[in-house]
């Protein structure tokens, strides 16, 4: 058998997108997998494999993903990405046609609460200590990435739900 020049699947994320990959980190340091984390600056096209996510409308400063790639994206961004070739997987807080919705989003307390719903899957997610509706999107674009990447959703949801408010908040 030959040797694996195997990497970790890389993930490219916007600068301004830090309480989504503190997120994505947790999920996935919560499961084993093991996933690169990197700014969207560095990707220069990416490779088969990788993965980019879009939070915003930064993205049209950033490069686009290419064919091969997982396109993990804010679903108002679908009409500028759906020509580049990526697969694109779209979540949202407030449409019900993208691969994964939060609905249902309360605040109350010291905490936001929603459900996930997508591709045949729904989930009830708390993050404590985060007592803010601007919390849910970052949530939901984590929870799309890593299924994306292979996370079961079982194991998502409860990295989810153990999130410290703390890893982000310092």
């Amino acid at each position: 058998m030959s040797g694996c020049n195997c990497r970790p699947r890389r993930v490219y994320l916007p600068p301004k997108a830090q309480m989504t990959k503190a997120l994505l980190a947790w999920i996935v340091q919560s499961c084993g997998r093991e996933l690169e984390l990197l700014p969207l600056t560095e990707m220069e096209g990416g490779a088969a494999g990788d993965m980019a996510v879009f939070t915003s409308e930064d993205f049209l400063a950033e490069p686009l993903p290419g064919p091969g790639m997982d396109c993990i994206a804010d679903i108002r961004l679908r009409p500028e990405l759906a020509s580049c070739g990526a697969h694109l997987v779209t979540f949202s807080d407030s449409s019900d046609s993208a691969d994964f919705t939060a609905r249902n989003i309360r605040v109350a307390g010291s905490a936001a609460a929603f459900e996930i719903v997508g591709i045949g899957l729904i989930g009830r997610v708390r993050l404590n200590g985060m007592a803010d509706r601007g919390a849910v999107l970052p949530a939901i674009a984590a929870a799309a990435a890593a299924l994306t990447a292979g996370v079961p959703f079982a194991i998502m949801m409860d990295a989810l739900n153990s999130f410290p408010a703390s890893a982000y908040l310092g």
